[in-house]
């Protein structure tokens, strides 16, 4: 997707739209956890995935030539990643406003009746996580390497959205400190601020 529409030359703004969808999806679960319900609003994350499956789809049928068209002073590709970035950030303030406002309904617990603020500690734990990863790298080796932080990440995001959402099925508080998803991501830390003893890019493999 990103290679379609001219964003690997641009790792750290390709980094973060993937956050911002990562994000939203956890905000949508979280939500869930408080509210006891599933809902989809005007604009949400749903919007960011469906831009993403369109613009497959399209790439299927005209090639990927088709991106690189010129309007105006833009290639469609370009147009395209502006668009996708402003719908990323307009679904997060939404899910984030409609995530602030179930949360206020329901008292600051959620429909198990345990802390409603406990998953933001986890989703606060893994963006401090990702951010130092991240922008303590070159753009040059982000470039290489951008795909595969975003592919970790995107792991540790899905593995804590699978327990917000046994939470919520079972009634149960979520565990916001314990998670082995964590593990590999600390020890690049650890690895980088004391050595680094061993290659990054073998250990983030």
């Amino acid at each position: 997707f990103y290679n379609t529409i001219g964003m690997q030359t641009l790792p750290f703004r390709m980094y973060a739209l993937s956050m911002g969808i990562f994000t939203g999806l956890y905000l949508s679960n979280w939500r869930t956890y408080v509210s006891g319900e599933f809902k989809f609003y005007v604009i949400d994350t749903i919007e960011s995935e469906t831009v993403v499956m369109v613009i497959n789809f399209i790439s299927f049928l005209f090639g990927y030539e088709f991106w690189q068209t010129q309007v105006a002073s833009f290639t469609i590709g370009q147009l395209v990643a502006l668009f996708t970035s402003c719908l990323t950030v307009v679904a997060l303030i939404c899910t984030s406003m409609s995530l602030l406002t179930a949360i206020l309904e329901n008292e600051g617990r959620s429909v198990a009746g345990t802390s409603a603020w406990s998953p933001g500690i986890s989703l606060a734990l893994c963006l401090l996580v990702s951010e130092s990863l991240v922008f303590g790298l070159t753009e040059d080796y982000l470039e290489h390497f951008v795909a595969v932080y975003a592919l970790m990440i995107a792991i540790i995001m899905s593995k804590l959205c699978c327990r917000l959402i046994l939470a919520y099925l079972v009634k149960r508080d979520f565990d916001k400190w314990a998670d082995s998803a964590f593990v590999g991501s600390i020890f690049l830390l650890l690895n980088r601020r004391s050595g680094p003893y061993f290659d990054e890019s073998t250990m983030l493999w």
